[in-house]
């Protein structure tokens, strides 16, 4: 029986770790955003070198957010958004890899807002992000724990 559970759960993960896949920003989907609709748990959204003029992207859990290049290259720049300038973390936990959030705006926020999120986010910068009167500018949390490794802000 033990060696039985035992290739039913070696089954599932090679079943889960098959169908993950890699959808490339602008290659297989225009936009970021698109990417990320087109997304399943388990998959990357890889990002290409650039400025991307996207506000509101929300995250999915589960799917990795990742710029192509070694550095922080995946540039979500100049964008305006009533919660997250950059991304929006609802009830998610993705991970979010290279990127760099800047001049970003938000109405509460700015660059990213988490809400009953815990997103990890590795070698992502974070410049020159406003939110309104109270806002923060890069991250804003509420009911969440982000794991932040190697972040410049």
């Amino acid at each position: 029986m033990r060696k039985a559970t035992s290739l039913v759960c070696i089954l599932m993960f090679l079943t889960v770790a098959a169908s993950a896949s890699t959808i490339r920003v602008p290659i297989d989907a225009p936009t970021i955003a698109e990417g990320l609709s087109l997304a399943d748990r388990g998959d990357t959204v890889l990002v290409a070198c650039g400025s991307y003029l996207e506000h509101g992207i929300i995250m999915v859990s589960g799917v990795v957010l990742r710029s192509e290049g070694g550095e922080a290259d995946c540039v979500f720049e100049n964008n305006h958004a009533i919660f997250g300038g950059g991304i929006l973390c609802m009830y998610s936990n993705p991970l979010i890899e290279r990127c760099l959030f800047q001049a970003n705006s938000a109405d509460g926020d700015g660059a990213m807002t988490l809400f009953r999120s815990s997103p990890e986010i590795i070698d992502c910068e974070f410049l020159g992000n406003t939110g309104s009167v109270d806002g923060p500018g890069a991250i804003w949390c509420r009911y969440s724990s982000p794991s932040l490794l190697r972040c410049i802000f």
